[in-house]
């Protein structure tokens, strides 16, 4: 419902109430906190389950820790906590695809974005062998981000398999950010005004819902101003997207 603070608040009182003998419940449950915490901009709260967390986990549930934990931190120090998550994850490899995703974005710089892209198409491995969509999906779309910034040929293929995949899936989240991708397609075609369509489109439908989500689509609008010449315009979008950023802690 785009309700991001009733549900970290509906995620703490259902583990308050779970009991304390039950271990694995309460695991989940505060990893679920953590994530409601973080979708609302909670991050001290985030911060503090998954610290919780982290004394007391081993597996599965503290790779899945170390996951959330690498958000709050700058990609230098983000790549230590997802390589221990990867180690943790071992039996685990829908956890793992979704990690590697995370760690080969933090380590485009260290390793390069041809490196990043590589660690990629690991987690597309992965991620076909699970058959998750959401994990290909994903997957797919960074592959397209990566191969985009290195001139990677086959960057527009990984685009549209990925938004296939939201297509076919029919996943709320997913079509939205297929939406994102669709954009860039119109802007390699030259489509300048259909992609200022679609995203201002995008902003309209979120900028109520999801502010972190809407915070993203604006710093895209500020991108494809910059390009179009509008550069005021570009200004405007800047600001605001790093004004809700700052508000949320990013």
């Amino acid at each position: 419902r785009g309700a991001p603070a009733a549900t970290a608040e509906l995620a703490e009182h259902a583990l308050r109430l779970t009991p304390r003998d039950q271990a694995d419940e309460r695991h989940r449950r505060a990893l679920a906190a953590a994530h409601a915490h973080l979708a609302a901009g909670e991050w001290t709260r985030a911060r503090s389950i998954t610290t919780d967390l982290l004394a007391g986990t081993r597996g599965a549930l503290r790779a899945e820790a170390l996951l959330v934990r690498a958000e709050f931190e700058h990609d230098d120090l983000a790549v230590p906590l997802l390589e221990e998550a990867v180690r943790e994850a071992a039996s685990h490899p829908a956890l793992q695809a979704l990690i590697h995703i995370r760690l080969a974005a933090a380590e485009r710089f260290r390793k390069g974005f041809a490196g990043a892209l590589d660690g990629t198409r690991a987690a597309l491995v992965l991620a076909d062998r699970v058959d998750d969509d959401g994990l290909r999906f994903k997957a797919l779309a960074q592959m397209s981000w990566l191969g985009g910034m290195v001139g990677d040929a086959e960057a527009p293929a990984y685009r549209e398999r990925a938004i296939d995949v939201a297509t076919a899936s029919g996943d709320a989240r997913m079509l939205r950010e297929a939406n994102a991708l669709m954009w860039r397609m119109l802007i390699d075609s030259g489509s300048i005004d259909a992609a200022r369509a679609t995203l201002e489109h995008e902003h309209r439908a979120w900028q109520e819902r999801d502010e972190l989500f809407d915070a993203q689509v604006v710093w895209e609008l500020s991108w494809l101003e910059l390009w179009a010449g509008r550069w005021e315009r570009a200004a405007v979008h800047a600001a605001r997207a790093r004004d809700i950023g700052l508000q949320y802690g990013v």
